[in-house]
């Protein structure tokens, strides 16, 4: 049952519409999950885990650039890599150097990145590559200059490199996630395919199925109109207050203010997925980041899990209705489940 006292679960609670609470004062804590976020919480190993990525739920700023919002991308990547996210033998491909595309971008660590030509230069034994999805918008010729490999440049970029701070806002943002998640090479088409007369493109184009399909994930700039603009900026404030609750009838379980997930608005009808090639993209990929103006998401073969700590599993396909789908396959044990509504 329900009360409204001075306490923070009270405080969350209070979140509920006056009207509901009139309708029943004595709404059961699993029936509130209409108004407010509530969910099962099994042991974490390590214990903390799961406290340090409610602390990010509850930044107020945001922040797609904050540690902890890294640490929980690479969480959804090794919870997929160890083949527990509800697909058999997780989703990531074979590292095979035989299938890498014919330039990447070595991303080292410093000021610096450079083309590779992957059949003819070093290439580390099972490497793997990162490929990015997003709009090229409408650019300046000088922006382009900066954002595509021609003729002119692809011998000194394989030679001498580029500085990443004159590249596009979007791609110095890839380089940064590339290099977060432990990865070496990075693939963006205007930069690994040679552009305009004399380049390759009419031939690269026709391997754009196996680029996707062999990369170690996509990163999806889901909510950027070009390249100048970046995925991790965001600006909106998505701070949200939570509480554990150690006893109750479904065990420990915690509470916040629900911040709507809202899927198909944030990905499916995206700046991103108005460009003609993103349905092939993203249905080629195994597994993408989707960073939006709100949160980001990571979709694979066993489901979406997003910012807030759910796991929406693929029943078939994509839910119909991603802001409430159904719960029902199993879940890691470091991730929250989402009680259901018992009414």
């Amino acid at each position: 049952m329900l009360c409204l006292r001075n306490c923070d679960l009270c405080q969350i609670l209070s979140k509920i519409p006056e009207e509901a609470r009139n309708k029943n004062p004595e709404i059961r804590l699993s029936e509130a999950s209409q108004y407010v976020r509530i969910g099962a919480v099994r042991d974490s190993k390590p214990k903390h885990r799961f406290t340090r990525f409610l602390q990010h739920i509850s930044n107020p700023k945001g922040n797609s650039r904050s540690s902890l919002h890294l640490e929980l991308i690479r969480e959804w990547i090794r919870i997929c890599d160890e083949g527990q996210c509800s697909r058999s033998g997780g989703c990531c491909p074979d590292p095979d150097r035989s299938r890498m595309p014919t330039r990447v971008i070595d991303v080292g660590d410093g000021y610096t990145a450079c083309l590779v030509l992957t059949d003819k230069e070093n290439t580390s034994e099972g490497a793997q590559y990162i490929a990015l999805s997003h709009c090229w918008g409408t650019l300046s010729e000088k922006q382009r200059e900066k954002s595509r490999t021609t003729t002119s440049n692809e011998k000194e970029w394989r030679t001498q490199g580029f500085l990443v701070k004159e590249l596009p806002r979007t791609f110095q943002d890839a380089i940064s996630v590339t290099r977060e998640l432990g990865q070496r090479y990075l693939w963006i088409d205007s930069l690994c395919i040679i552009q305009g007369e004399g380049g390759d493109w009419a031939v690269e184009a026709t391997k754009m199925e196996a680029v996707f399909k062999n990369a170690y994930c996509t990163i999806a700039a889901t909510s950027a109109k070009d390249s100048t603009e970046g995925f991790l900026n965001r600006l909106e404030e998505k701070g949200s207050q939570y509480v554990m609750v150690p006893k109750s009838s479904h065990g420990k379980v915690y509470v916040c203010t629900s911040i709507e997930e809202d899927f198909d608005g944030d990905v499916m009808k995206g700046v991103l997925n108005k460009r003609a090639w993103v349905l092939q993209e993203r249905a080629l990929s195994r597994r993408t980041i989707h960073f939006t103006k709100s949160q980001t998401y990571f979709e694979c073969g066993g489901g979406i899990r997003c910012e807030m700590l759910t796991h929406h599993p693929f029943i078939a396909a994509l839910p119909k209705n991603p802001k409430r789908p159904s719960l029902s396959l199993p879940f890691p044990p470091c991730f929250p489940i989402l009680l259901k509504s018992t009414d």
